[in-house]
Order: C-alpha cells, then sequence, then structure tokens
C-alpha cells in the first residue's frame, strides 16, 4: 500500500515537475546556465 502510494507521489512530482520546466524553461534556463557556471567554477576554486 505504502510503495503504491509512494509511486504516486513520485509520479506526481515528475508531471509537476515537467509542467514547471515546460512553462517556465524560458525564465529557468538562464538559472540553469548560472548554476552551472557556480558548478564549474567551484571546483576550481577549492
Amino acid at each position: 500500500m505504502d510503495t503504491l502510494l509512494n509511486l504516486q507521489l513520485i509520479m506526481l512530482g515528475i508531471v509537476i515537475i515537467t509542467l514547471l520546466y515546460s512553462g517556465l524553461s524560458f525564465l529557468v534556463s538562464p538559472f540553469l546556465f548560472l548554476s552551472l557556471k557556480l558548478l564549474t567554477i567551484l571546483p576550481a576554486v577549492m
């Protein structure tokens, strides 16, 4: 019973994430780019 609920929650989360991503991809892409830049810069600094 718990596994089924967890699966439904995961599916719901995936759907929400996909909707958010498709809806806000135009707004999110600069932030993703910046975070990727930070991820590449941070190890070099450390």
